[in-house]
Protein backbone atom coordinates (compact mmCIF):
# COMPACT_ATOMS: atom_id res chain seq x y z
CA UNK A 1 0.00 0.00 0.00
CA UNK A 2 2.77 2.41 0.84
CA UNK A 3 4.46 1.74 -2.46
CA UNK A 4 1.30 2.57 -4.41
CA UNK A 5 0.83 5.83 -2.50
CA UNK A 6 4.30 7.01 -3.44
CA UNK A 7 3.45 6.49 -7.12
CA UNK A 8 0.09 8.28 -6.83
CA UNK A 9 1.45 11.48 -5.27
CA UNK A 10 3.64 12.52 -8.26
CA UNK A 11 0.80 11.70 -10.64
CA UNK A 12 -1.57 13.92 -8.66
CA UNK A 13 0.91 16.81 -8.64
CA UNK A 14 1.50 16.49 -12.37
CA UNK A 15 -2.24 16.66 -13.06
CA UNK A 16 -2.60 19.69 -10.77
CA UNK A 17 0.18 21.65 -12.48
CA UNK A 18 -1.04 20.70 -15.93
CA UNK A 19 -4.54 22.01 -15.30
CA UNK A 20 -3.33 25.20 -13.58
CA UNK A 21 -1.26 26.48 -16.50
CA UNK A 22 -2.49 27.39 -19.99
CA UNK A 23 -1.42 24.98 -22.74
CA UNK A 24 0.49 27.79 -24.44
CA UNK A 25 2.75 28.09 -21.38
CA UNK A 26 3.44 24.37 -21.19
CA UNK A 27 4.28 24.19 -24.88
CA UNK A 28 6.13 27.52 -24.81
CA UNK A 29 3.85 28.86 -27.53
CA UNK A 30 3.05 32.57 -27.35
CA UNK A 31 -0.40 33.97 -28.17
CA UNK A 32 -1.12 37.34 -29.72
CA UNK A 33 -2.30 39.98 -27.28
CA UNK A 34 -5.60 41.55 -28.26
CA UNK A 35 -5.38 45.11 -29.58
CA UNK A 36 -8.52 46.81 -28.27
CA UNK A 37 -8.03 50.34 -29.62
CA UNK A 38 -6.17 52.02 -32.48
CA UNK A 39 -6.04 55.70 -33.44
CA UNK A 40 -6.33 56.98 -36.07
CA UNK A 41 -8.75 54.21 -36.98
CA UNK A 42 -7.77 52.30 -40.14
CA UNK A 43 -9.07 54.13 -43.21
CA UNK A 44 -9.73 57.37 -41.34
CA UNK A 45 -10.06 60.59 -43.36
CA UNK A 46 -9.56 64.26 -42.43
CA UNK A 47 -6.78 63.38 -39.97
CA UNK A 48 -4.70 66.34 -38.81
CA UNK A 49 -1.00 66.49 -39.80
CA UNK A 50 -0.06 66.70 -36.10
CA UNK A 51 -1.81 63.47 -35.11
CA UNK A 52 -0.13 60.85 -32.96
CA UNK A 53 -0.61 57.08 -33.26
CA UNK A 54 -2.17 55.19 -30.35
CA UNK A 55 -2.34 51.45 -29.69
CA UNK A 56 -4.00 49.98 -26.61
CA UNK A 57 -3.80 46.29 -25.74
CA UNK A 58 -5.71 44.01 -23.40
CA UNK A 59 -2.48 43.00 -21.66
CA UNK A 60 0.10 45.13 -19.89
CA UNK A 61 2.89 46.00 -22.31
CA UNK A 62 6.45 44.96 -21.49
CA UNK A 63 8.30 48.16 -22.39
CA UNK A 64 11.69 46.43 -22.17
CA UNK A 65 10.93 44.31 -25.25
CA UNK A 66 11.21 47.43 -27.43
CA UNK A 67 14.83 48.25 -26.69
CA UNK A 68 16.39 46.24 -29.54
CA UNK A 69 14.14 47.29 -32.41
CA UNK A 70 11.86 50.00 -33.71
CA UNK A 71 8.25 49.49 -32.70
CA UNK A 72 6.56 51.58 -35.37
CA UNK A 73 7.19 51.83 -39.09
CA UNK A 74 5.32 54.97 -40.17
CA UNK A 75 5.58 56.24 -43.75
CA UNK A 76 3.83 59.12 -45.49
CA UNK A 77 3.17 58.85 -49.23
CA UNK A 78 4.75 62.30 -49.66
CA UNK A 79 6.78 62.93 -46.50
CA UNK A 80 8.42 59.49 -46.43
CA UNK A 81 9.44 57.52 -43.37
CA UNK A 82 8.91 59.28 -40.05
CA UNK A 83 11.01 59.18 -36.94
CA UNK A 84 9.44 59.93 -33.61
CA UNK A 85 9.20 59.21 -29.93
CA UNK A 86 7.68 56.05 -28.48
CA UNK A 87 5.81 56.78 -25.25
CA UNK A 88 4.22 54.38 -22.78
CA UNK A 89 1.17 55.82 -21.05
CA UNK A 90 0.60 55.51 -17.32
CA UNK A 91 -2.07 52.80 -17.66
CA UNK A 92 0.52 50.23 -18.82
CA UNK A 93 -1.69 49.14 -21.74
CA UNK A 94 -1.17 52.04 -24.15
CA UNK A 95 1.81 52.76 -26.41
CA UNK A 96 2.07 56.00 -28.41
CA UNK A 97 4.08 57.21 -31.36
CA UNK A 98 4.58 60.97 -31.61
CA UNK A 99 6.24 61.98 -34.88
CA UNK A 100 9.15 64.41 -34.88
CA UNK A 101 7.59 66.44 -37.71
CA UNK A 102 3.94 66.69 -38.86
CA UNK A 103 2.63 64.77 -41.85
CA UNK A 104 1.91 66.54 -45.15
CA UNK A 105 -1.55 67.74 -46.11
CA UNK A 106 -3.31 65.38 -48.49
CA UNK A 107 -0.98 62.42 -48.09
CA UNK A 108 -1.74 58.84 -47.10
CA UNK A 109 0.07 57.48 -44.05
CA UNK A 110 0.92 53.80 -43.73
CA UNK A 111 1.47 52.29 -40.26
CA UNK A 112 3.14 48.98 -39.55
CA UNK A 113 3.80 47.57 -36.10
CA UNK A 114 7.10 45.70 -36.16
CA UNK A 115 7.45 42.32 -34.47
CA UNK A 116 8.99 42.09 -31.03
CA UNK A 117 6.60 44.09 -28.86
CA UNK A 118 5.22 41.85 -26.12
CA UNK A 119 3.10 41.97 -23.00
CA UNK A 120 4.49 41.10 -19.58
CA UNK A 121 2.83 37.68 -20.04
CA UNK A 122 5.04 37.09 -23.09
CA UNK A 123 2.26 37.46 -25.67
CA UNK A 124 3.08 39.18 -28.95
CA UNK A 125 1.35 42.47 -29.73
CA UNK A 126 0.26 42.00 -33.34
CA UNK A 127 -1.56 44.53 -35.49
CA UNK A 128 -2.36 44.34 -39.20
CA UNK A 129 -0.76 47.02 -41.36
CA UNK A 130 -3.16 49.94 -41.94
CA UNK A 131 -3.33 53.47 -43.36
CA UNK A 132 -5.23 56.73 -42.98
CA UNK A 133 -5.55 59.98 -44.92
CA UNK A 134 -4.35 63.40 -43.82
CA UNK A 135 -6.82 66.21 -44.56
CA UNK A 136 -6.15 68.22 -47.70
CA UNK A 137 -6.68 71.45 -45.79
CA UNK A 138 -8.15 72.44 -42.47
CA UNK A 139 -8.86 75.79 -40.88
CA UNK A 140 -7.98 75.01 -37.28
CA UNK A 141 -6.68 78.11 -35.56
CA UNK A 142 -3.77 78.05 -33.17
CA UNK A 143 -4.75 78.57 -29.55
CA UNK A 144 -4.60 82.26 -28.76
CA UNK A 145 -1.69 83.36 -26.60
CA UNK A 146 -2.50 83.48 -22.93
CA UNK A 147 -0.97 82.32 -19.70
CA UNK A 148 1.98 80.06 -20.39
CA UNK A 149 1.58 76.29 -20.19
CA UNK A 150 4.85 76.14 -18.28
CA UNK A 151 3.62 75.74 -14.73
CA UNK A 152 5.58 74.08 -11.94
CA UNK A 153 4.40 72.08 -8.98
CA UNK A 154 1.03 71.15 -10.47
CA UNK A 155 -0.42 67.98 -9.00
CA UNK A 156 -3.72 67.07 -10.70
CA UNK A 157 -4.65 64.81 -7.78
CA UNK A 158 -5.28 67.42 -5.09
CA UNK A 159 -7.92 65.37 -3.35
CA UNK A 160 -6.55 64.76 0.11
CA UNK A 161 -8.47 66.05 3.10
CA UNK A 162 -5.92 68.75 3.95
CA UNK A 163 -6.22 70.42 0.55
CA UNK A 164 -9.94 70.10 -0.16
CA UNK A 165 -11.65 73.29 -1.23
CA UNK A 166 -14.60 72.54 1.04
CA UNK A 167 -12.55 72.31 4.22
CA UNK A 168 -10.34 75.29 3.42
CA UNK A 169 -13.10 77.56 2.10
CA UNK A 170 -13.21 79.69 5.25
CA UNK A 171 -9.47 80.34 4.88
CA UNK A 172 -9.29 81.19 1.19
CA UNK A 173 -12.63 82.87 0.47
CA UNK A 174 -13.45 86.10 2.24
CA UNK A 175 -16.28 88.55 1.78
CA UNK A 176 -15.55 90.97 -1.02
CA UNK A 177 -15.58 94.56 0.27
CA UNK A 178 -15.58 96.44 -3.04
CA UNK A 179 -16.57 95.46 -6.56
CA UNK A 180 -15.37 96.80 -9.93
CA UNK A 181 -17.68 99.21 -11.71
CA UNK A 182 -18.35 96.71 -14.51
CA UNK A 183 -19.22 93.84 -12.14
CA UNK A 184 -22.69 92.39 -12.84
CA UNK A 185 -25.32 92.74 -10.15
CA UNK A 186 -26.58 89.46 -8.66
CA UNK A 187 -30.26 89.16 -7.75
CA UNK A 188 -31.83 86.24 -5.90
CA UNK A 189 -35.32 85.79 -7.35
CA UNK A 190 -36.32 82.88 -5.12
CA UNK A 191 -34.75 81.14 -2.14
CA UNK A 192 -36.42 78.03 -0.76
CA UNK A 193 -34.23 76.55 1.98
CA UNK A 194 -31.17 75.94 -0.29
CA UNK A 195 -28.29 73.68 0.68
CA UNK A 196 -25.32 75.33 2.33
CA UNK A 197 -22.28 76.07 0.23
CA UNK A 198 -21.17 78.38 -2.54
CA UNK A 199 -22.45 78.93 -6.06
CA UNK A 200 -19.98 78.84 -8.96
CA UNK A 201 -21.14 80.89 -11.94
CA UNK A 202 -20.10 83.38 -14.59
CA UNK A 203 -21.90 86.17 -16.37
CA UNK A 204 -22.74 85.64 -20.02
CA UNK A 205 -22.98 88.77 -22.12
CA UNK A 206 -25.59 88.55 -24.88
CA UNK A 207 -24.86 92.05 -26.19
CA UNK A 208 -21.50 93.13 -27.57
CA UNK A 209 -21.91 96.59 -26.02
CA UNK A 210 -22.74 95.28 -22.57
CA UNK A 211 -21.66 97.48 -19.68
CA UNK A 212 -20.49 94.44 -17.77
CA UNK A 213 -17.14 92.71 -17.87
CA UNK A 214 -16.42 88.99 -18.00
CA UNK A 215 -16.18 87.48 -14.53
CA UNK A 216 -15.94 84.16 -12.76
CA UNK A 217 -18.01 84.47 -9.58
CA UNK A 218 -18.32 82.53 -6.35
CA UNK A 219 -21.35 83.68 -4.39
CA UNK A 220 -23.21 82.65 -1.26
CA UNK A 221 -26.89 81.77 -1.14
CA UNK A 222 -27.82 85.42 -0.63
CA UNK A 223 -26.12 86.43 -3.87
CA UNK A 224 -23.15 88.07 -2.15
CA UNK A 225 -19.90 87.63 -4.13
CA UNK A 226 -17.18 86.06 -2.00
CA UNK A 227 -14.67 85.62 -4.84
CA UNK A 228 -14.35 86.91 -8.40
CA UNK A 229 -11.84 86.81 -11.23
CA UNK A 230 -11.97 88.85 -14.43
CA UNK A 231 -11.26 86.84 -17.59
CA UNK A 232 -10.01 87.84 -21.04
CA UNK A 233 -13.29 86.78 -22.65
CA UNK A 234 -16.39 84.88 -21.60
CA UNK A 235 -15.59 82.65 -18.64
CA UNK A 236 -17.29 79.28 -19.02
CA UNK A 237 -17.46 75.82 -17.41
CA UNK A 238 -16.38 77.14 -13.99
CA UNK A 239 -16.46 74.26 -11.50
CA UNK A 240 -14.72 72.07 -8.94
CA UNK A 241 -13.25 68.86 -10.36
CA UNK A 242 -13.35 65.47 -8.58
CA UNK A 243 -9.62 65.83 -7.86
CA UNK A 244 -10.20 69.01 -5.84
CA UNK A 245 -8.86 71.56 -8.33
CA UNK A 246 -11.03 74.30 -9.87
CA UNK A 247 -11.19 74.76 -13.63
CA UNK A 248 -12.67 77.21 -16.11
CA UNK A 249 -12.55 78.07 -19.80
CA UNK A 250 -11.45 81.53 -20.98
CA UNK A 251 -12.89 82.33 -24.40
CA UNK A 252 -10.42 85.20 -24.77
CA UNK A 253 -7.42 82.86 -24.82
CA UNK A 254 -9.32 79.72 -25.94
CA UNK A 255 -7.87 77.66 -23.10
CA UNK A 256 -8.98 75.78 -20.03
CA UNK A 257 -7.25 76.85 -16.82
CA UNK A 258 -6.62 74.97 -13.58
CA UNK A 259 -6.65 76.69 -10.18
CA UNK A 260 -5.58 75.28 -6.84
CA UNK A 261 -7.65 75.55 -3.67
CA UNK A 262 -6.34 79.08 -3.17
CA UNK A 263 -7.67 80.05 -6.63
CA UNK A 264 -4.16 80.53 -8.02
CA UNK A 265 -3.86 79.57 -11.70
CA UNK A 266 -1.43 76.66 -11.79
CA UNK A 267 -1.89 75.16 -15.26
CA UNK A 268 -3.60 75.50 -18.62
CA UNK A 269 -5.01 72.72 -20.78
CA UNK A 270 -5.40 72.65 -24.55
CA UNK A 271 -6.40 70.06 -27.10
CA UNK A 272 -3.53 68.21 -28.76
CA UNK A 273 -2.90 66.85 -32.25
CA UNK A 274 -3.68 70.14 -34.01
CA UNK A 275 -7.24 70.61 -32.79
CA UNK A 276 -8.83 73.71 -31.26
CA UNK A 277 -10.30 73.83 -27.76
CA UNK A 278 -14.06 73.67 -27.37
CA UNK A 279 -15.58 75.25 -24.26
CA UNK A 280 -18.00 72.36 -23.67
CA UNK A 281 -16.35 70.96 -21.44
CA UNK A 282 -13.40 69.75 -19.32
CA UNK A 283 -13.42 66.78 -16.94
CA UNK A 284 -10.50 65.66 -14.77
CA UNK A 285 -11.01 62.10 -13.56
CA UNK A 286 -9.95 60.87 -10.10
CA UNK A 287 -6.87 59.19 -11.66
CA UNK A 288 -5.71 62.52 -13.13
CA UNK A 289 -6.68 61.76 -16.73
CA UNK A 290 -8.32 64.63 -18.59
CA UNK A 291 -11.28 64.52 -20.99
CA UNK A 292 -11.99 67.52 -23.19
CA UNK A 293 -13.77 68.48 -26.38
CA UNK A 294 -12.04 69.82 -29.47
CA UNK A 295 -13.25 71.42 -32.69
CA UNK A 296 -11.94 70.53 -36.15
CA UNK A 297 -12.79 72.77 -39.12
CA UNK A 298 -12.13 70.98 -42.41
CA UNK A 299 -12.37 72.30 -45.97
CA UNK A 300 -14.73 69.94 -47.81
CA UNK A 301 -15.96 69.93 -51.41
CA UNK A 302 -19.66 69.55 -50.64
CA UNK A 303 -20.55 69.56 -54.36
CA UNK A 304 -19.37 65.93 -54.40
CA UNK A 305 -21.72 65.09 -51.55
CA UNK A 306 -24.89 67.09 -52.22
CA UNK A 307 -26.30 68.97 -55.21
CA UNK A 308 -25.50 72.68 -54.97
CA UNK A 309 -22.88 72.14 -52.27
CA UNK A 310 -20.06 74.64 -51.74
CA UNK A 311 -16.83 73.45 -53.35
CA UNK A 312 -14.83 74.74 -50.36
CA UNK A 313 -17.27 74.49 -47.46
CA UNK A 314 -15.96 74.96 -43.92
CA UNK A 315 -17.31 71.94 -42.03
CA UNK A 316 -16.87 71.76 -38.25
CA UNK A 317 -16.45 68.35 -36.67
CA UNK A 318 -15.92 67.54 -33.02
CA UNK A 319 -13.31 65.42 -31.26
CA UNK A 320 -13.22 63.94 -27.78
CA UNK A 321 -9.71 63.56 -26.38
CA UNK A 322 -8.39 61.82 -23.31
CA UNK A 323 -5.04 63.01 -21.98
CA UNK A 324 -3.05 61.05 -19.42
CA UNK A 325 -1.35 62.66 -16.43
CA UNK A 326 1.54 63.73 -18.68
CA UNK A 327 -0.90 65.24 -21.20
CA UNK A 328 -0.26 62.60 -23.84
CA UNK A 329 -3.27 61.88 -26.07
CA UNK A 330 -4.24 58.29 -25.22
CA UNK A 331 -7.74 58.24 -26.73
CA UNK A 332 -9.47 60.13 -29.51
CA UNK A 333 -13.05 59.92 -30.79
CA UNK A 334 -13.88 61.93 -33.93
CA UNK A 335 -17.23 62.65 -35.52
CA UNK A 336 -15.57 62.15 -38.93
CA UNK A 337 -15.15 58.45 -38.13
CA UNK A 338 -18.72 57.78 -37.00
CA UNK A 339 -21.05 60.21 -38.80
CA UNK A 340 -21.63 61.44 -42.32
CA UNK A 341 -21.87 65.18 -42.93
CA UNK A 342 -25.36 64.57 -44.34
CA UNK A 343 -26.41 63.28 -40.89
CA UNK A 344 -26.53 66.94 -39.82
CA UNK A 345 -30.12 67.28 -41.04
CA UNK A 346 -30.56 70.51 -39.06
CA UNK A 347 -27.94 72.26 -41.22
CA UNK A 348 -28.16 73.91 -44.65
CA UNK A 349 -25.72 71.60 -46.41
CA UNK A 350 -25.37 74.07 -49.30
CA UNK A 351 -24.04 76.78 -46.96
CA UNK A 352 -20.40 77.79 -46.75
CA UNK A 353 -20.23 77.02 -43.01
CA UNK A 354 -21.62 73.72 -41.78
CA UNK A 355 -21.52 72.60 -38.15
Amino acid sequence: MKKNCYYLIPIFLLLFVTESLPASKLLNVKNNAKVIYVSPIPGAKYVTPETNIIIKTSGVIDKYTTAAHEVFDVTGSVSGKHTGKVIFSDDGHTILFNTDIPFNYGETVNVKLNTGLKTIDGDNVALPEFNFEISKQNQNLLNKPGISDEFTGYNPLINNSNNSLKQNAHKIISTVQTLPSDFPALTVNQSNNPSSGYLFLSDYRVKADSQYGDYLIVADNQGNPVFYKKTNGLGLDFKIQPTGVVTYFDEGTNKHYVMNTSFDVIDSITCRNGYVNNAHELRILPDGHIFLLCSDVETVDMSKIIAGGDTAAQVTGNVIQELDKNKNVVFEWRTWDHFKITDATHEDLTAHNID
